[in-house]
């Protein structure tokens, strides 16, 4: 209730974080959006997407997984290179010399990329 003992509306806390947010700068800045930043620093942080689903009140894996788990683009570019590295120690040497690859199947690479 507010102070005045009117009921508080569901939106009223949202558009007074934004309002706070635009007086100090922010202007893309959401009460929402702190919802994905903390999914996206447990994530980055080692937290396992069934642990966030929990937290975040979701029934649905894909959603935690998919909506509210960004990766920088920094983080990105690491697996990316990580990934790459991997396939290339999986590919013998001379095949590569020779041009031989065709196919790479993915039970040759080892474990998870990620924590």
């Amino acid at each position: 209730m507010k102070e005045n003992g009117d009921i508080i509306k569901p939106d009223y806390v949202t558009q007074a974080f934004t309002k706070i947010a635009r007086k100090l700068g922010f202007e893309n800045f959401t009460f929402h959006g702190l919802r994905h930043s903390f999914a996206t620093n447990l994530y980055l942080g080692g937290v396992d997407l069934n642990t966030l689903k929990e937290l975040l009140g979701h029934s649905c894996l894909n959603t935690t997984a998919e909506v509210y788990t960004h990766l920088p683009r920094e983080k990105v570019i690491e697996i990316g290179k990580e990934y790459i590295s991997m396939i290339m120690k999986s590919i013998k040497k001379d095949e590569i010399k020779n041009k031989k690859i065709t196919y790479i199947n993915s039970n040759q690479l080892p474990g998870k990329i990620l924590k």
